[in-house]
């Protein structure tokens, strides 16, 4: 699954619904009281900063890692998992350049 559906990929604010996704993470990781939840909360935190940096182009491709239910678990690209015995990986290869300009492909 990638973010874009996560976020059911609305050409509205990207940055506040991923905002109130980490929230919505980190709620449930405090309302479950696991040992946890200390983790996902700074995990969150991390993850938030450093999405802030991917272009939102770039960032709809970015890989996740949902529950049955439609939890996010992890985003491994950026280092954002719910626990840290938690152990995914992804290769996350935009089609978007990073750097800004079509001339950062190589």
């Amino acid at each position: 699954l990638y973010l874009a559906k996560l976020l059911k990929a609305s050409d509205s604010d990207n940055s506040k619904q991923e905002d109130d996704l980490f929230l919505k993470v980190t709620k449930q990781a405090t309302g479950n009281m696991s040992p946890c939840s200390d983790y996902a909360k700074l995990s969150a935190l991390q993850a938030l900063t450093a999405l802030k940096y991917i272009p939102v182009a770039a960032r709809r491709g970015i890989p996740v890692a949902v529950s049955a239910e439609g939890t996010l678990l992890s985003i491994p690209s950026i280092g954002f998992k719910q626990c840290p015995c938690l152990a995914i990986s992804a290769e996350f290869r935009p089609r978007v350049p990073l750097g800004g300009g079509h001339s950062s492909f190589a």
